[in-house]
């Protein structure tokens, strides 16, 4: 029986706008400490190793590079190695605030000349 697991952590500031977690992320020697050690949170470690530097390793790393990708990596059965390939986005359309611009004072309509002697409206 083959399984995997995906371990979540906090979010790091850099994807706050994304989402709340994010996966644990190990680097390099990171890797080999996590798998060599067998330690259980909670439990004592079957080789004296720190589980509390275990736990550390699980802290949110920035650094993430990203970009827009096709919308054909949503499909499970796109497996192109173009699939990570970053695209050009259209620009954004304009905000509803740019159909209303600044508002400005209009002019007020001259009253109609009424002349010395003429009855208004007459």
């Amino acid at each position: 029986l083959e399984t995997c697991t995906i371990l979540t952590t906090a979010i790091h500031e850099d994807l706050a706008w994304l989402h709340d977690r994010m996966p644990v992320l190990l680097r390099g020697d990171e890797v080999d400490a996590w798998l060599a050690r067998g330690a259980v949170p909670g439990q004592p470690s079957p080789k004296g190793e720190d589980v509390g530097r275990l736990l550390r390793l699980c802290r949110p790393k920035g650094g993430l590079n990203f970009h827009p990708v096709s919308k054909r990596v949503n499909r499970m059965s796109y497996e192109e190695p173009d699939c990570a390939a970053e695209v050009k986005l259209p620009p954004p359309p304009k905000p509803i605030t740019a159909f209303f611009g600044a508002a400005t004072a209009k002019k007020p309509k001259p009253s109609p000349k009424v002349e010395a002697g003429t009855p208004a409206g007459g």
